[in-house]
């Protein structure tokens, strides 16, 4: 802002006497990046001030409990088709900056499942629903 203002006012010196210019951000520079998966709320997210991968995933209600932690993909718009696969674990783990990955306008994050069945969601409901077709069937 300081030096925009400076050259403003340089501008402005050929047709206004002792110009005094200041400049104000409204609004830092937002990147607008995608998020799906296993996070709580997938979709369309704005990124204000830092740009990260940890950013869009706490923007996005963090990671569940079924996502795969080694296998986190980050899809820049530019390079489709060499997606950068993250470690969240080595990141909260250890503490491996490394992973914490930069994201740029229009890029992707995608959380992957981590493939366990959860005997409560998958299997209870499947033994609850035989229960019941053996029940009516009884009657």
């Amino acid at each position: 802002p300081n030096e925009l203002s400076q050259k403003i006012t340089l501008g402005l010196k050929g047709y206004v006497n002792d110009p005094k210019v200041t400049v104000n951000v409204i609004k830092f520079r937002t990147n607008r990046v995608y998020v799906f998966g296993e996070v709580s709320r997938p979709g369309l997210y704005e990124l204000e001030r830092s740009h990260r991968l940890l950013d869009a995933i706490g923007i996005a209600g963090g990671y569940t409990k079924d996502t795969a932690k080694r296998k986190i993909f980050i899809i820049h718009k530019e390079s489709v088709d060499k997606p950068i696969k993250a470690d969240l674990l080595r990141l909260l783990k250890n503490g491996d900056t490394s992973q914490n990955y930069v994201l740029n306008d229009g890029d992707t994050v995608f959380l992957s499942d981590n493939g366990r069945i959860d005997f409560g969601r998958d299997i209870l409901p499947l033994l609850s629903f035989g229960l019941y077709v053996k029940d009516v069937n009884n009657n």
